[in-house]
């Protein structure tokens, strides 16, 4: 919950309307997105399996008038709903580089044109020297997936030029998590 209030409080969603949080889970972020951001429209996006778990948790919040599910699969479909802002947070770890291509590649082509990406999650310090949890985080993700693996904030910034998107800066937030965000 606290870096979804970090990203509900002080990214600047004074110029965005629509967010879709990739990967949404029960909705913590877009429900918080919504509640601190009367304009917004959010969207928690992910299988149709989480939809009841997302409903039971979002329909609660004051904003719930706001807050819609999608059903979405990152790789079976060929597009993603538009917004003007995609979160994605702990879900490019989950993935081979040429799945974490394939989602950013999607995301790009779903923000509208001066949009955002905010990616967030678990990231190893640039230099590998700070904290030892992000390097054994990573060394565990490649237990739990067949090609998943945590990344630097350099990295991340690098796959979303690669994807299109410019400009990138990282910023702590709390725990052990760093967010990236991109413009476009």
């Amino acid at each position: 919950m606290a870096s979804a209030d970090v990203i509900a409080n002080e990214f600047a969603w004074a110029d965005h309307e629509v967010v879709v949080d990739l990967g949404t889970s029960e909705g913590v972020v877009p429900r918080r997105i919504a509640e601190v951001n009367d304009h917004v429209r959010a969207i928690g996006a992910d299988l149709p399996r989480i939809e009841p778990h997302f409903q039971r948790f979002t329909g609660e919040s004051p904003a719930a008038d706001r807050i819609e599910f999608r059903t979405v699969d990152l790789f079976a479909d060929e597009s993603l709903p538009a917004a003007d802002v995609y979160v994605l947070g702990h879900v490019l770890h989950d993935w081979s580089h040429d799945g974490t291509r394939t989602i950013l590649s999607k995301v790009y082509e779903a923000v509208e044109p001066g949009g955002a990406v905010v990616v967030y999650g678990t990231m190893i310090d640039d230099d590998r020297r700070e904290d030892a949890l992000p390097l054994l985080m990573s060394l565990n993700r490649l237990i739990e997936t067949p090609n998943g693996s945590d990344y630097t904030p350099r990295r991340c910034i690098e796959w979303l030029h690669r994807a299109g998107f410019a400009g990138g800066e990282a910023r702590p937030l709390p725990g052990p998590d760093t967010m990236v965000l991109a413009r476009k």
